[in-house]
């Protein structure tokens, strides 16, 4: 009794960095000539932070005993440079260098994880331009497999959902594998995401009537969408801070009438509820003329009830409004739609 005592008395005098199981050394090769003053650096889910003074070598710890992803960042007086890595825990090494407006990730020392990673990316990149869905959802099946016992599968699970977001068999393919982890990584920051998108995916029938949502028209007025005229509507929920979205809002303007000839709608549905006149500059400016509208703070939100968090996301409905399919790129809607 009395040993366990004391024992307990010295483990809690332990500074609590020493039981850190993952040590970063972070040595970056040219950043003096970069002015920078300063680095940040946090896990994806936001539980642990270090910041400290710049130097060429930085040494920091975080509390990890498991795979996990973190955020660094080097901040100047005007820029910040930075990189999002998977790692493994124990005593790792990083080189590094800035490139222009980015941190380049060089080396890896005592992190196999790492490279993984680097791999899976290619991997994916390959495939989807390979346009081999099958071959895909394959890999990514034997990722989150493979993963399961760390948070990487999470990741890995949301590309599998945005592949998959139209074919309702696949999803519970991957939501039986999910299932098998229990409470286990609901700490991490896209687990809760994950699981009501894949929720909401699963009744998107019902929760897909326009009609059970209220939109603000660019004349700041209260308005309900009426889908009448058209043989589809797509609808296009965006926001400002997303650059693919501006960036196809352009696309869509050019090809506007290819559209019409086809008797295809297009609705725009930002998310961007507290910048309404931000919003109204932005559409007026570029001559957006099709229909857009902002959610509102009251009542159902599409955005809520779909749980979309990836941006452009778009909708196709038929005149019945059935749903005829989900898309992240404007290139996928005009090859469902045939709109050359």
């Amino acid at each position: 009794m009395i040993k366990t005592f004391f024992l307990s008395i010295l483990l809690s005098a332990i500074p609590l960095a020493l039981l850190a199981q993952t040590n970063i050394r972070i040595h970056v090769k040219n950043g003096n000539n970069f002015s920078i003053n300063k680095l940040d650096a946090f896990d994806l889910s936001q539980k642990e932070f270090t910041n400290l003074e710049y130097q060429p070598t930085l040494a920091f710890r975080f509390r990890k005993t498991n795979v996990d992803c973190y955020n660094i960042r080097y901040h100047s007086q005007t820029k910040m440079y930075s990189q999002q890595i998977w790692l493994d825990t124990g005593n790792i090494s990083i080189e590094a260098h800035i490139d222009g407006d980015f941190l380049i990730i060089d080396t890896v020392i005592h992190s196999p994880f790492y490279y993984e990673v680097k791999n899976f990316n290619k991997e994916i990149s390959r495939l989807y331009q390979n346009n081999d869905t099958t071959a895909l959802n394959s890999y990514l099946l034997s990722v989150v497999e493979k993963n399961i016992d760390n948070p990487f599968s999470i990741w890995a699970s949301f590309v599998y959902v945005n592949n998959n977001q139209n074919y309702i068999g696949n999803l519970l393919i991957i939501k039986n594998l999910l299932d098998k982890q229990g409470d286990k990584f609901d700490w991490f920051l896209l687990k809760p995401s994950l699981m009501a998108r894949l929720d909401a995916l699963s009744k998107i029938e019902e929760a897909m009537k326009i009609v059970n949502f209220d939109f603000t028209d660019i004349n700041e007025s209260r308005q309900k969408i009426v889908l009448k005229g058209a043989d589809y509507y797509v609808l296009d929920i965006w926001n400002l801070g997303c650059a693919p979205c501006r960036e196809q809002h352009k696309e869509i303007k050019s090809d506007f009438n290819k559209f019409a000839q086809k008797n295809i709608k297009l609705i725009g549905i930002s998310n961007d509820i507290t910048k309404f006149p931000s919003w109204k500059d932005y559409l007026l400016k570029h001559g957006y003329t099709w229909a857009n509208y902002l959610e509102n703070y009251e009542g159902k939100r599409i955005t809520q009830e779909l749980a979309i968090f990836g941006f452009p996301t778009y909708i196709i409905l038929d005149k019945n409004e059935k749903l005829v399919g989900i898309y992240n790129s404007l290139k996928e809607v005009k090859k469902k739609l045939n709109v050359d």
